[in-house]
């Protein structure tokens, strides 16, 4: 039974449509009932490892609410970072190039330009 447990392939797909399981996880999750639904998740997996594994040592600063914080910093980063490369895939609003135009005038004179 080992033996077989160690030839099973454990590579990644080539597949461009290729999700992790996790990822899966998070998108429905995420979907049907937004970062909160994430968060109450994550916790109740959490109180299952500890009520089932019952560990005696633990982290420093570990607890049902760690990173919770940071996993809103994240998402907010992502949200942001898709709607910016939304946005720069929309046509660009035209500038009006005469305000970045250089001035010139003549020097009357030698009839040189001057910038202004």
């Amino acid at each position: 039974m080992i033996k077989s447990a160690a030839e099973l392939p454990v590579t990644v797909s080539n597949d461009e449509n290729f999700v992790q399981h996790g990822e899966k996880v998070v998108k429905v999750i995420t979907d049907s009932e937004g970062l909160e639904g994430l968060k109450d998740f994550e916790v109740s997996w959490r109180q299952n490892f500890l009520d089932v594994m019952k560990p005696k040592f633990m982290p420093e600063g570990w607890n049902l609410y760690h990173n919770h914080e940071r996993l809103e910093v994240k998402l907010d980063r992502e949200k942001r970072k898709e709607k910016d490369s939304n946005s720069q895939s929309e046509s660009p609003m035209p500038i009006d190039e005469s305000e970045y135009t250089i001035k010139e005038s003549v020097n009357q004179s030698d009839g040189s330009v001057m910038d202004q």
